[in-house]
């Protein structure tokens, strides 16, 4: 999951989230309580769709990697800011990075994913 293109705070901040470890206002709140099914879930969509050494595999790790680090970016925008970007933007801005770092071999499905 971790050798990905992505920038590498991007990769930082997803290891952060998949091991619940991010400091937001909601795990604050519940410190020392259980995430639930849904996180479980999601951990397992996430780690089977980054296995591998596979264009599809690569290209998920960056686009996770980038979509995490998006989110908290924003998240932290909206708390300690109040300001918003908005999701259509957000997912430009993924797409955009992730086709900039993406490499010669992974870009055209980058591209073509991501339009």
């Amino acid at each position: 999951m971790f050798s990905t293109t992505a920038r590498s705070k991007a990769v930082f901040i997803m290891w952060l989230q998949l091991h619940a470890k991010l400091l937001t206002k909601d795990r604050w709140m519940q410190m020392s309580s259980d995430i639930g099914g849904n996180w479980q879930q999601h951990l397992t969509w996430a780690l089977k769709n980054a296995k591998g050494k596979t264009i599809k595999a690569q290209i998920f790790r960056m686009v996770y990697a980038e979509a995490v680090y998006a989110v908290w970016i924003e998240r932290n925008q909206r708390v300690f800011e109040q300001r918003t970007k908005g999701a259509n933007r957000i997912i430009r801005t993924i797409a955009f990075i992730c086709n900039v770092r993406a490499s010669s071999k992974t870009r055209p499905l980058v591209q073509s994913w991501l339009i």
